[in-house]
């Protein structure tokens, strides 16, 4: 059984106190049988078995490179159409009190990337209401919740969000996991809250089906936006933030549902973004399959 974090809200001084290595109560146990037939139904994973949407929105978040032999099958163009058109659906959820642009990650997360730890978010399977690491946070009012969480923590601003200039370096690759740890706390924080766990789409065990089917359907539309909203992008971006509501609201998803799920595509554009900017280790990963050596050691 994974042992997780527990967040606590003290009503006195305003903010939220995180208690490591604490086992979750009362969140939904995503490891029956009928959770794992809904997260992969209608999941379109490819017959050689390659990582797709599905999984990589479900990936563990852990300390290191993004070196991986899944380069080719995601597009740069795609992941940051996606975050463009996502960070502007955020703006009707949220303002600049529980949506904050940080000039540097925050130190809990740097500290618990330097331990070694790892975070996934509350959808995934078997997750177990996912994990928030320990820290002190401030608490966080938003209109589809009736409690508040602590506010969605994003580096930078919303030009960098989406720059296609930014060269990955040592120090934005670790930003970038920061940032991921954050929106896994915040997507576990707000997956135990009534409006989720009880909520009338059912969505945490159906979540990872429906992001893999958005980052699909909208694949033409993301790619082919190659301007942010403050070049000449901005009629586009909201066309597209108009589709991708009317494709939520489709779902039967309530208010808040429709807030978790636009910051797990978020998270998920994000992790695709990570994976196309590393290292590329298919043709190492190639030798090792055809290698004999490799067999006999």
């Amino acid at each position: 059984m994974r042992l997780v974090s527990r967040y606590e809200r003290s009503s006195e001084e305003k903010i939220r106190r995180v208690s490591e290595n604490a086992h979750v109560e009362d969140v939904p146990n995503n490891e029956d049988n009928s959770s794992t037939a809904s997260t992969l139904a209608g999941s379109k994973i490819t017959p050689t078995g390659e990582v797709n949407w599905l999984w990589l929105c479900q990936a563990d978040i852990i300390p290191g490179y993004w070196a991986t032999p899944w380069k080719h099958l995601f597009s740069e163009a795609v992941c940051l159409g996606a975050i463009s058109v996502l960070l502007k659906r955020l703006e009707t959820f949220t303002d600049a009190t529980n949506c904050q642009y940080m000039k540097s990650p925050p130190l809990r997360f740097l500290d618990w990337l330097r331990a070694g730890k790892y975070t996934y978010p509350s959808y995934a399977h078997n997750s177990k209401g996912g994990i928030v690491a320990s820290g002190i946070y401030e608490s966080a009012s938003f209109s589809a919740f009736k409690h508040a969480v602590s506010p969605i923590e994003l580096l930078y601003s919303s030009e960098y969000q989406a720059d296609r200039s930014v060269i990955q370096t040592t120090k934005s690759e670790t930003d970038s996991i920061c940032e991921l740890i954050g929106l896994d706390n915040w997507l576990s924080m707000a997956g135990r809250l009534p409006e989720i766990t009880g909520g009338p789409s059912n969505l945490l065990r159906t979540l990872p089906t429906l992001l893999q089917r958005i980052m699909t359907d909208f694949v033409l539309e993301f790619s082919n936006l190659d301007r942010t909203s403050n070049n000449g992008g901005l009629q586009m971006i909201q066309t597209i933030a108009e589709a991708l509501l009317q494709t939520l609201t489709e779902e039967n998803l309530s208010e808040a549902e429709r807030l978790v799920a636009n910051v797990a595509l978020l998270r998920t554009a994000k992790v695709g973004l990570c994976v196309v900017r590393g290292p590329d280790t298919a043709k190492l990963r190639d030798v090792l399959k055809h290698d004999i050596q490799v067999y006999l050691a």
